[in-house]
């Protein structure tokens, strides 16, 4: 018997007045829009200490004020001036026009630093933001008609950066600053052993996937689908958006400001009333693939610590929290030794996530 789900979906839409067609209620655009409004109240919190850094990066080259930081704030910025301006030299001459190269980057920079805020304050194990990356934001709400191939094509090359967030280096360095602890010598060395970390990793995996790929053959059977799978995205949604233009969704634009303005509410509600349960940063993760696959977990974690909190105390939570630190130990061993012994083996073992 054929599968009537599709069938069922489109009838309850008939039934409460939504087209078949409809991509409502539009939850990435939805989200997308609150990621835009936390950021917003963030800067807004931050510029007192933003005019205090500018003030500190304008001031005498030999101001002590910033020599407990893991750079001088005048290193930062012009560091952040230059490499912005490679960055929208490299996609003007990759095909992409100016004004859409900084919208671009600009989307881009602001998601990456809302994914540092959730690890910071949300603590999320998982940040992927599928489908919100900046082509797929630009696009959904500016349609492909605007667009010029060449832009188009910039887009597709640039799928390896925007596609997901999960493994963002940003909300990572943050960590390994809050490892090295609150000394600036400690957060010093800590940033140059990221720096060179990376110098040497980038090379190297681009050696170890291009000889594995060629020695063993991407797409055969000893890789799973996604070592081509990617291009095949990439350059599939490219061939969509030349040979079938859109123009622009009214209900996605719509739905980014509506997400953008539920999510201004719930954050001036916490500020406004101490205890209020709805976190914006939590309407921003719901639709994401990560709650999807983790939603069961984070409940019977947050009813532990509930209960916890509410049995014990603080007391009892700093206690009970290296216990669950254990658990998560020792799954990751678990994983790790599966892992590892596949790769002695030469044969495919337990999948640990999702």
């Amino acid at each position: 018997m054929p599968d009537q789900k599709p069938s069922r979906i489109r009838f309850r839409a008939f039934l409460i007045g939504i087209p078949p067609e409809s991509k409502f209620p539009y939850t990435v655009s939805q989200e997308f829009g609150a990621y835009m409004a936390i950021f917003c109240v963030a800067i807004w919190g931050l510029k007192g200490h933003l005019k205090e850094v500018w003030r500190i990066a304008t001031g005498p080259s030999k101001s002590a004020e910033d020599a407990g930081e893991p750079m001088r704030y005048r290193t930062a910025i012009i560091g952040f001036g230059l490499s912005s301006m490679v960055l929208l030299f490299f996609a003007k001459y990759a095909g992409m026009k100016p004004e859409v190269a900084v919208a671009f980057f600009a989307i881009y920079l602001t998601l990456v630093v809302m994914i540092t805020r959730i690890r910071a304050e949300f603590g999320f194990p998982v940040h992927d933001m599928h489908d919100t990356g900046p082509d797929q934001t630009l696009t959904r709400l500016l349609g492909t008609v605007p667009l010029d191939r060449p832009t188009e094509g910039a887009f597709a090359m640039f799928w390896w950066l925007t596609r997901v967030f999960r493994s963002n280096p940003m909300p990572h360095q943050m960590e390994a600053m809050k490892i090295a602890g609150h000394e600036g010598a400690a957060q010093r060395s800590m940033l140059r052993a990221v720096m060179v970390a990376g110098m040497i990793a980038v090379p190297v995996c681009f050696l170890v996937y291009l000889n594995g790929f060629y020695h063993y053959g991407a797409a055969t059977a000893n890789f799973n689908g996604w070592a081509t799978g990617f291009g095949r995205e990439a350059f599939g949604r490219l061939e969509k958006w030349i040979l079938s233009p859109v123009e622009a969704d009214f209900g996605e634009k719509s739905a980014t400001v509506f997400g953008f303005g539920f999510a201004l509410l719930l954050a001036m509600l916490r500020r406004q009333f101490a205890g209020f349960p709805l976190h914006p940063l939590a309407y921003a993760v719901a639709p994401s693939w990560g709650v999807m696959n983790l939603w069961l977990p984070i409940m019977i974690g947050s009813w532990c610590k509930a209960g916890v909190l509410r049995g014990s105390g603080l007391r009892g939570y700093r206690k009970a929290t290296m216990l669950f630190f254990g658990l998560m130990l020792g799954e990751f061993a678990v994983g790790c030794s599966w892992t590892l012994y596949g790769l002695a083996k030469g044969i495919s073992t337990y999948d640990f996530w999702p």
